[in-house]
């Protein structure tokens, strides 16, 4: 009995730790994955956020990605949460409020995809 009880909780955290994980298809029909959300740029590119991180397109169609959720505010810049897994939201004038402070979101955040297997 003990030795199920193990076995279901690593199957568990196995299946919790790949929550947030996403996969896309690129533009040649390739499935590709992150440890975050991913999304494709303008070029086919498949990028991700990090782990419990934010991922967005700017006005011009640049990714941008933050340790935390990302928005966009009323002038098309992307600010996102320097917490991990941190809250952002706007207020009525359209400016960006995060949980633990606000950054702009930057590309070196980003991670490229990676095949699943």
């Amino acid at each position: 009995m003990r030795r199920f009880t193990i076995i279901s909780i690593m199957i568990a955290l196995a299946v919790v730790s790949q929550v947030k994980a996403d996969c896309i298809q690129n533009m040649y029909g390739k499935v590709l994955c992150g440890r975050g959300k991913c999304l494709s740029d303008m070029y086919g590119r498949v990028i991700c956020a990090p782990y419990d991180g934010g991922i967005l397109k700017d006005i011009h169609g640049n990714i941008l990605c933050g340790f935390g959720h990302c928005a966009m505010d009323y002038r098309g810049e992307v600010w996102c949460s320097i917490e991990q897994d941190g809250s952002v939201g706007t207020d009525r004038y359209g400016n960006v409020l995060c949980f633990g402070g606000c950054e702009r979101g930057k590309m070196e955040i980003c991670q490229d995809a990676q095949q699943p297997w």
